[in-house]
């Protein structure tokens, strides 16, 4: 990838920039506030539910599609992360 000051000019100029920025800081802080709630042995596994939610939420917004293995991963995801919030 050729990196060059017009890209990063380029990048910076996105109309959605301000946005994506305050919801990366928004989900920073509710990070922490859960991280001082819970413990990380806890709240670290629950992470991975967004290794289900991204490829449901393409599926349904994006129309992409998803393959049997796909689907066999993400219920082995929930399933270990049902079995950790169960200490």
């Amino acid at each position: 990838m050729n990196f060059s000051p017009a890209v990063l000019l380029r990048a910076l100029a996105q109309p959605y920039l301000p946005l994506a920025l305050l919801i990366y800081a928004l989900a920073m802080f509710l990070w922490l506030e859960v991280l001082s709630k819970t413990p990380l042995s806890i709240a670290y596994p629950v992470l991975a539910i967004t290794y289900v939610l991204v490829p449901l939420f393409s599926y349904f917004a994006f129309n992409e599609q998803l393959k049997p293995a796909q689907f066999v991963g993400m219920f082995l995801i929930l399933a270990g992360v049902a079995l950790v919030g169960r200490q």
